[in-house]
C-alpha cells in the first residue's frame, strides 16, 4: 500500500486501498492523494472524496484541515483559505513538535530539512545554518511527550483483548512508560501494527494542525535516488 500511494499512479493507489479502512490511515495517505490529483490521476477522485468524509466523521486533530485540503484539490475553484505550500515530512516535523522542551528545532522552508534543537550543541558555529533568516527557516516549538502519553491512553481504550489491556495499563504507569508500552506490544504483532497506525494518525494530524495555524500546508516530500 505504501509503495502504491507513493507512486502517484492513480490505478495502483485505488487498487491498493480497495477494502482498506481509511480511518486507520487517512492522515498518512491524504497528501499522497492530493499529489496524485495534482498529477492528473482522476481515478483517485472518488477515493479522495471518501477520505475527506472519513476525516470529518472521525474529527481528530488535523482531520478537518486535511479534509479541506482534499476538497481544495478536488475543486480548485473552492474558496479555501490560502496557505503557503511547501515540502516537509510530517513524521520529521512531529518529532520536533514532540521532543524536548520549548524549542524542538527548525524546518527549512525551501528544502523541508529539519534540525532538532538537541543536535545543535555538537555543531561548530561556522557550520551552523542561519536560523535567524525567517525566509528560509521556521522555528518549531516542542510540546514535550505529553501528547504521546495521551495517545497511549487513548489506544488502550481501543484494545479488546482483556489480558493485553491489563498489561498495557501496567506498562504506562510511571516513568519509562513508552518503552514498556512498546515492549509489551512487540509480542503481539497485530496490536503493534495497529498502535503505530493509530499513533501516526494522531502525530501527523497534530503536525498538520500546527502548520495550518502557522499559515502553511505540507506537500509530500520526495527523495531522489542516489547518484553515483
Amino acid at each position: 500500500m505504501r509503495v502504491a500511494v507513493a507512486s502517484g499512479d492513480g490505478q495502483r493507489i485505488v487498487a491498493a486501498l480497495a477494502g482498506v479502512d481509511l480511518a486507520r490511515c487517512a492522515q498518512q495517505i491524504g497528501d499522497h492523494l492530493i499529489a496524485a490529483i495534482e498529477n492528473g490521476a482522476t481515478e483517485v477522485h472518488p477515493l479522495a472524496g471518501r477520505c475527506a468524509g472519513v476525516l470529518r466523521e472521525r474529527f481528530w486533530e488535523g482531520d478537518e484541515e486535511l479534509a479541506a485540503q482534499l476538497d481544495a484539490a478536488l475543486d480548485p475553484t473552492d474558496d479555501a483559505p490560502a496557505l503557503i505550500v511547501f515540502r516537509v515530512d510530517l513524521d520529521e516535523l512531529s518529532e520536533l513538535l514532540e521532543s524536548g522542551d520549548r524549542v524542538g528545532g527548525f524546518v527549512n522552508l525551501e528544502t523541508g530539512d529539519t534540525w532538532q534543537n538537541d543536535m545543535l550543541d555538537g555543531i561548530d558555529e561556522e557550520d551552523r545554518p542561519d536560523f535567524d533568516d525567517p525566509d528560509i527557516w521556521m522555528m518549531v516549538p516542542s510540546f514535550g511527550r505529553r501528547f504521546a502519553y495521551r495517545d497511549m491512553e487513548d489506544f488502550l481504550s481501543t484494545v479488546t483483548d482483556v489480558h493485553l489491556a491489563d498489561r498495557l495499563a501496567i506498562a504506562i504507569d510511571g516513568s519509562g512508560a513508552f518503552g514498556r508500552f512498546t515492549s509489551v506490544l512487540r509480542h503481539t504483532p497485530d496490536a503493534e501494527d495497529h498502535w503505530y497506525e493509530f499513533s501516526n494518525e494522531h502525530r501527523f494530524g497534530r503536525a498538520r494542525a500546527w502548520l495550518t495555524r502557522a499559515g502553511k500546508q505540507p506537500k509530500r516530500r520526495t527523495y531522489g535516488a542516489p547518484t553515483s
